[in-house]
């Protein structure tokens, strides 16, 4: 009899251990050769950021001294040109419009599942000039980048109620400092 027992135990055991650790997983995944991981990597990190709405890995895939400028100049600003009163205050809006957009598009439970489409090379003189909304004075560190890629990729969505795929592009930033970041025109990105 206790051999039955233990016999039935296990496959419930193991079906009731797979069943919490899906539970658990994370709602974005990615595919990619391995010599572009690094690259989607970054992106993934944002994606997952805006899933699991999660503003300090959001913001650590880009690059630091453009977070810090942004900050002081919403700081500054604040509701005179921003509708927010602080960088905080920006970013928990920025953070509620993207989970409230998540939810009446997709509905709950979003996953997204990125696959790498492909990447291009690209020089640091075909970056031009860096100018946006968030930012006063804000230079691109040209003597800290060591690469460009332009990488386009295909987020495929699926919520409760409604699933498709989009292709999106990004600039990456490799820096001699800080390996991989996106470029700052991705900033505020949502799908």
């Amino acid at each position: 009899m206790k051999n039955k027992t233990f016999r039935f135990f296990i496959p419930v055991f193991i079906l009731v251990f797979a069943l919490i650790l899906s539970s658990c997983s994370n709602p974005v995944s990615y595919s990619v050769d391995k010599e572009h991981e690094e690259k989607i990597k970054v992106i993934y990190n944002m994606v997952t950021g805006l899933v699991k709405n999660d503003e300090e890995l959001y913001l650590s895939t880009f690059e630091p001294d453009y977070i810090e400028n942004v900050k002081k100049v919403v700081d500054t600003l604040g509701a005179q040109y921003f509708d927010a009163e602080s960088f905080d205050d920006l970013m928990t809006s920025f953070f509620f419009q993207n989970k409230e957009g998540l939810s009446v598009n997709y509905g709950d439970d979003v996953k997204v599942k990125l696959s790498f489409n492909s990447v291009e090379e690209a020089s640091k003189d075909s970056l031009g000039a860096f100018i946006d909304d968030y930012s006063v004075s804000y230079k691109l560190p040209l003597d800290k980048i060591e690469e460009v890629a332009k990488v386009s990729v295909k987020l495929y969505i699926k919520g409760s109620v409604y699933e498709g795929s989009i292709d999106s592009n990004f600039i990456l930033l490799k820096l001699s400092d800080n390996g991989w970041r996106l470029h700052p025109e991705s900033f505020l990105y949502a799908f």
